[in-house]
């Protein structure tokens, strides 16, 4: 039997049907802010990412469960392993909490072409504990308005010579 890490849901997976409904894209141009505090964003993940063709990559995502991290569909085109790192701000943190993704389940509707429906869930192999630097982030139960403020959080470099912050 062959095993898939990214897979397609189908209309039976209910649970991952309704968060696909709750995460709609949205339209965004937030100002690109590098000031952080440890535990600002205890929901973010590193995602590091072990390519088919034996490179590696990196992206970001948010954890949404004890078990499942939302990131882009994009990110996992092409990847047969996910490590997650959780709970830092500086990916030179040994602090880290360490997770395997078991496999990612990716939007029903992606296009790599147009990136429609850019969204994928990742579930890891065993579930992350809460703690004072990790925990889930609330989703969204309305659709925003217009010109509602938000805030943005990602993985960035600040300059080639130093290692990724949040």
């Amino acid at each position: 039997m062959s095993r898939h890490f990214i897979s397609v849901i189908s209309t039976s997976d209910t649970d991952l049907i309704h968060w696909f409904k709750i995460l709609q894209k949205k339209s965004l141009t937030p100002e690109p802010i590098i000031n952080y505090m440890l535990r600002q964003f205890p929901w973010q993940a590193a995602l590091y990412l072990t390519l088919t063709t034996g490179g590696t990559s990196f992206c970001g995502g948010a954890l949404i469960s004890s078990t499942w991290i939302l990131t882009a569909a994009h990110c996992v085109q092409g990847v047969t392993a996910v490590t997650a790192y959780l709970g830092v701000v500086s990916l030179s943190d040994t602090s880290r909490v360490t997770a395997q993704a078991s496999r990612a389940v990716v939007h029903p509707s992606y296009s790599s072409t147009t990136l429609a429906n850019d969204i994928a869930l990742l579930q890891l192999s065993t579930s992350v504990s809460s703690s004072s630097y990790i925990s889930t982030i609330s989703l969204a139960t309305s659709t925003l308005g217009t010109g509602v403020s938000v805030t943005v959080s990602g993985w960035e470099r600040t300059s080639d010579s130093k290692s990724w912050v949040l």
